[in-house]
């Protein structure tokens, strides 16, 4: 096994195991560590379309996890 499938194994373990979570934002912090791991191994084993998505996924995380501290503030 190398490094790459070592990564792809652990990015595929953050991803799955978010979706677990009943707490959105914990989802979103899980997600986030999947997805940017899911970019560096998709860097390494030059799958382009692997990148891409999980750039998108690594901004719509980014995006939700501003919006839910910015609204915490906000409130209180």
């Amino acid at each position: 096994m190398d490094f790459a499938e070592i990564v792809g194994y652990i990015a595929s373990f953050f991803a799955g195991f978010s979706l677990m979570m009943g707490n959105i934002l914990y989802l979103r912090w899980l997600n986030l560590v999947g997805a940017t791991l899911f970019c560096w191994y998709g860097l390494m084993i030059e799958a382009y379309p692997v990148l891409v998505l999980n750039l998108f996924i690594t901004g719509a995380d980014i995006y939700y996890i501003y919006k839910i501290y910015s609204d915490k503030l906000g409130k209180t």
